[in-house]
């Protein structure tokens, strides 16, 4: 069985990867580091070791062109790094079980190698997924793949606390290698395509045939990758992510104050009410998936994020009218659901542009527009509360116009097509590196 022979074997594989991305996050992003403050440590140093842990994936872009680069194994061009990064996680997870909370030095340097094999992994399964997806399993897979992470990170947190709980430290720690080891086994048994091997092999795999388009096996230089990301529709797309990014991390960080301050919510009641609503963000992403795949994922974006976006602007409009509480509720309900519809609609959209040449870092760089959009978000609100005193509304509008100029940049993109010669952008940027 291999993964380009059967969707059943391409959804086991994205699946199980995505789920192991989010489980040991959730349990170092979330518990550990929670641990380690109930036991004593200072707040400087677990606001360095989150950094520490956080600091590879803002630069998992760069793994990107040295995975498209080295791609000649006879075990397939992404299963290497999958089964190395899986590994890599495994025994770092295994390595805190003997640090306990005396040395921040080598806490911080663990969970930094954990989360850059994480990092790796990621940008790795993503590969996968472009190479081997086809066009109509785009939308619903990245559905089911995003609602994977998610539960992923909810089961790492909450899961190790009831495991800790009851068995301790350890057992919570023990839980979470195995669930990356357990993970790892899928694709040590699926390979990719036909002739490929399980074990390293000086032959190449069968599957390196003549009838394989060039650009599929050959390794590709930074200079072809960087002709590519050129490309008017993968620069637009790039500051398509960043706006509709800086939109919802403007919306997202402007909400805790204004619902906890201003409408007297509480963090209490605002927590509960943002935990309740992952179970319709999972619906939504399953939704958008779906919806993707029926009517193409450019109109599914540009229509959930409209309905975000309008959603937004009403918070931001005069009236007392929707500072009740059925309104305020409702708001995080459904604007959380719309941005799930069309954050996975975008993965979809993502994944089918950057196929082809240097799709792993094509591809990487979109998604790290996301991070650079949500980073300004975040600054630009604490820059415009601090220095002019903006109010919580006017805030919520300027996240609406963010979304509108994001919409508007994604519908006025020309979709990628052939060259005057009849050949695509791809195969003409490999033909001229020949």
């Amino acid at each position: 069985m291999t993964l380009s022979d059967r969707f059943t074997c391409r959804s086991l594989m994205l699946v199980s990867l995505y789920f192991a991305q989010g489980a040991p996050f959730g349990f170092t992003a979330v518990y550990y580091l929670s641990y380690l403050t109930e036991h004593g440590m200072p707040d400087g140093q677990v606001a360095l070791l989150t950094t520490l842990l956080l600091l590879p994936w803002s630069f998992k872009a760069l793994w990107g062109p040295v995975i498209d680069r080295w791609v000649n194994s006879s075990m397939g061009r992404r299963r290497p790094w999958i089964l190395g990064a899986q590994f890599g996680m495994a025994i770092t997870l295994g390595m805190l079980i003997t640090l306990g909370t005396a040395n921040l030095y080598w806490l911080g340097a663990v969970l930094f190698l954990h989360n850059m094999f994480a990092a790796l992994q990621d940008v790795a399964a993503d590969a996968l997924a472009v190479d081997v997806l086809q066009p109509d399993e785009f939308g619903k897979l990245n559905g089911w793949m995003w609602v994977a992470r998610l539960v992923g990170k909810s089961l790492g947190a909450a899961g190790s606390a009831w495991i800790a709980a009851r068995y301790g430290f350890s057992a919570a720690l023990v839980s979470q290698a195995s669930i990356v080891l357990l993970v790892l086994t899928i694709p040590a048994i699926l390979l990719e395509r036909p002739g490929d091997t399980y074990l390293p092999s000086w032959r190449p795999g069968k599957s390196r045939n003549s009838d394989t388009p060039y650009s599929a096996y050959t390794p590709v230089t930074f200079s072809i990758v960087f002709r590519r990301l050129l490309n008017r529709t993968i620069l637009g797309i790039v500051i398509f992510g960043i706006l509709a990014a800086m939109s919802e991390s403007i919306a997202s960080v402007t909400c805790k104050p204004y619902y906890i301050k201003q409408l007297e919510w509480g963090h209490i009641r605002y927590s509960q009410v943002l935990g309740a609503v992952v179970a319709l963000e999972v619906v939504g992403a399953i939704l958008g998936g779906w919806l993707a795949d029926r009517y193409g994922t450019k109109p599914v974006i540009a229509g959930s994020l409209m309905i975000y976006a309008g959603l937004t602007l009403i918070v931001g409009l005069p009236g007392a009218w929707h500072s009740t509480s059925w309104f305020a509720e409702s708001f995080l309900w459904s604007s959380h659901a719309v941005f799930a519809v069309g954050t996975v609609a975008f993965l979809a959209h993502a994944m089918s542009t950057s196929r082809g040449t240097g799709c792993a870092t094509v591809f990487t760089i979109m998604m790290s527009s996301a991070n650079i959009g949500h980073t300004l978000g975040s600054a630009l609100t604490g820059w415009l509360r601090s220095s002019y005193g903006i109010s919580y509304e006017n805030l919520f509008v300027i996240s609406a116009l963010s979304m509108f100029a994001a919409v508007v940049t994604l519908v006025s993109l020309r979709e990628r097509s052939s060259l005057a010669d009849g050949t695509t952008f791809d195969s003409k940027v490999m033909h001229e590196a020949a």
